[in-house]
């Protein structure tokens, strides 16, 4: 089924009188003007992000699955150098500043909207 987006820099949820607007990344921000979570069309919450260690984790994923929920799916830390094909070469394990090996979490968002109440909910696997 063709979906046509009036904004695609912007994911949104609805229900009844609450809505959440947020970047593709999953984040309410400086960068989108109408970001947020609303009720009754009044702004609430006006900043809303993830950071690990300061940083916000690589998006591999973001979905719409239904009107009151948005999905995103995350790897941290990600990979800033590379020895040779599309990921690590060898058999040694690369890690970040703070001692992550890359790619060794898995970070799964998911907002859902109620009825007067957003609910976010956060899942961190260890793959290392």
């Amino acid at each position: 089924m063709p979906r046509t987006h009036i904004r695609p820099e912007l994911l949104y949820a609805w229900h009844g009188q609450v809505q959440l607007i947020v970047n593709t990344r999953g984040d309410c921000g400086t960068d989108q003007t109408l970001s947020g979570f609303y009720f009754r069309e009044a702004r609430h919450l006006r900043t809303l992000r993830l950071t690990i260690d300061g940083r916000a984790p690589w998006l591999s994923e973001a979905s719409a699955i239904e009107p009151t929920s948005l999905h995103f799916d995350h790897v941290h830390p990600e990979m800033h150098s590379f020895g040779g094909g599309s990921g690590q070469s060898g058999d040694d394990v690369k890690t970040d500043a703070h001692g992550i090996p890359y790619r060794a979490l898995d970070v799964r968002v998911r907002y859902e909207l109620g009825v007067a109440e957003l609910r976010v909910a956060l899942a961190i696997t260890n793959r290392s």
